[in-house]
């Protein structure tokens, strides 16, 4: 079949009447932050303005989750898609190839735009998306863009790089100042009515602890990022200095034989018993909402989803004061930060709240205040579809004049002109 001839401005009004349509490429072997975010804007984007296209490049975990949210995708199969190294001669070879495959399919499905969310996606979709006459949205979601002239060039053919926080965007080259926009990722607000009593007891049961336990949680991939085994220091350091009974439940998908590792860790640290693995859950709120305390001692975030979520849900936290968990919190006012990599910071931070009741709860309750008024889906929403029209009918925000990213919203109502 002959692929449809490439968009004009003399596209017929009826053409340019109908919803945009927006593709969001994914690898497909895992489940993370960047695809639960996107995929919820997925869900509530308004079908009259914008209709999605999920693609996959393998039918792995993330293919059960996409159906889970009631979502459809399309398949590219590409199972070893552009790992690293990425400069790799098979990477640049398979690039040239895949170009062409990905290239065929924006056109073949008629693709106004890409929102491109992860590394790989980036490396190796953004040439076959100027090649087909679309527009590319690079959402920068982690503080690790690093010092690639490659990955530089690559996100300088984008119409628009969205940052998740102030953190993510002060990591970026200041060339591509007059691109940036900064636009926090969405959560379910809807859970701040969650009864955390009856969670907790959820909990309680489910793990057959006494009453009087104390559950304390960590939420993330058992990756080194998220610092899990420094989560298993500061727990060690909590027994030995609380009375207890505690229980520390870690929340995530295992990686490298981490579960393995972390257990002979707990071992060594005397913990073992009170350690247990409640792998990858979702919805991941109510299990947040039976917990006592959070900590959150990955370093490096780029805003920090775990926070936003236990914040909804009222649970108190405390953080790594490292990247994006300064755009969240505020430290004393709405949860506490303790120094990065720093069990006994992490320990003393949680006694303060495990001993003082009053003081956890008053920074829970401004905490939900905050989450629910700052990061809703409603508002998510709205600021990326007024991104994705200002990318289609070329309007461009003003730069600041001292250069840096401009976060004031598109005029509302803007709508898609001439293509």
């Amino acid at each position: 079949m002959t692929d449809p001839a490439p968009r004009t401005a003399t596209a017929s009004a009826a053409e340019r009447r109908r919803p945009l349509r927006v593709c969001y490429p994914f690898i497909g072997n895992n489940v993370g932050g960047s695809h639960i975010s996107t995929l919820m804007l997925v869900r509530q984007l308004d079908r009259g303005r914008v209709e999605p296209v999920v693609v996959l490049h393998e039918a792995g975990p993330l293919a059960d989750y996409v159906r889970e949210q009631g979502l459809t995708y399309e398949l590219i199969d590409i199972p070893a898609f552009f790992k690293p190294p990425y400069w790799s001669l098979r990477n640049i070879l398979s690039l040239i190839r895949k170009t062409a495959t990905i290239a065929r399919f924006i056109r073949h499905h008629d693709i106004d735009l890409v929102h491109a969310n992860d590394v790989r996606i980036h490396f190796g979709w953004t040439l076959a998306i100027r090649l087909a006459g679309a527009k590319l949205v690079w959402h920068q979601r982690t503080g690790s863009f690093g010092r690639s002239t490659i990955k530089l060039l690559l996100a300088l053919l984008s119409h628009k790089v969205v940052c998740i926080s102030r953190y993510t965007a002060s990591t970026l080259p200041r060339s591509l100042g007059r691109l940036i926009r900064i636009i926090a990722n969405p959560f379910e607000t809807g859970y701040a009515t969650v009864d955390r009593g009856a969670e907790r007891e959820k909990i309680r049961r489910q793990l057959a602890l006494p009453q009087e336990t104390q559950i304390i949680g960590f939420f993330g991939n058992l990756v080194q990022q998220k610092r899990p085994f420094i989560f298993l220091r500061a727990a060690a350091e909590i027994a030995k200095s609380h009375s207890g009974p505690f229980a520390f439940l870690l929340f995530g998908a295992e990686r490298n034989n981490a579960i393995a590792e972390l257990t002979a860790m707990a071992g060594e640290l005397g913990i073992e018993g009170q350690l247990y693995f409640m792998g990858f859950q979702t919805p991941v709120e109510p299990w947040m909402a039976g917990c006592d305390l959070i900590i959150a001692p990955g370093i490096g975030e780029g805003l920090g989803r775990t926070l936003v979520e236990a914040m909804i849900v009222g649970t108190p936290v405390v953080a790594a004061d490292s990247g994006g968990h300064r755009d969240v919190i505020t430290d004393g006012q709405n949860g506490l930060l303790a120094r990065a990599d720093d069990p006994e910071a992490f320990a003393a931070a949680s006694g303060r709240l495990l001993s003082d009741r009053d003081l956890a709860a008053r920074l829970a309750s401004r905490a939900k205040q905050e989450a629910v008024e700052n990061y809703s889906i409603k508002h998510h929403v709205r600021e990326m579809t007024e991104i994705y029209a200002g990318c289609l009918d070329g309007s461009r925000k003003t730069k600041s004049q001292d250069g840096a990213p401009d976060e004031r919203s598109f005029t509302e109502g803007s709508k898609a002109g001439p293509r």
